[in-house]
């Protein structure tokens, strides 16, 4: 993402993972907003609750469940702790957020 040796700032990279994530919901593809938002995460900068939200209805419009609960557990695990926007965001879909919800409590066992 570095263009003629300018690297991007955090906003930067934010505001472009949070467009991939929005544009992700109805073309099918959270896997790309993925990508970015783990480059993101690896090249040492701090997500902010609304990034992680956007990637979390991304997954859930697509009904990647699956993916969302790994990506949360990877937080989780990672020391972040989701915010209440992001469980709202699977929250208004109760049979969803019933599902993820009963995942993780089978993985933390």
């Amino acid at each position: 993402m570095e263009v003629v040796n300018v690297k991007p700032t955090k906003d930067i990279y934010m505001e472009f993972v949070k467009a991939l994530a929005e544009r992700s919901e109805t073309a099918n593809d959270p896997d790309n907003a993925r990508s970015f938002f783990d480059h993101m995460m690896n090249s040492g900068y701090k997500l902010d609750d609304r990034c992680v939200a956007k990637m979390i209805a991304a997954y859930a419009k697509n009904n990647l469940l699956d993916k969302a609960l790994d990506m949360l557990l990877t937080l989780e695990k990672d020391g972040s702790q989701p915010c209440i926007e992001t469980y709202t965001v699977l929250g208004t879909d109760s049979a969803s957020y019933n599902w993820l919800k009963r995942q993780k409590q089978h993985y933390k066992r």
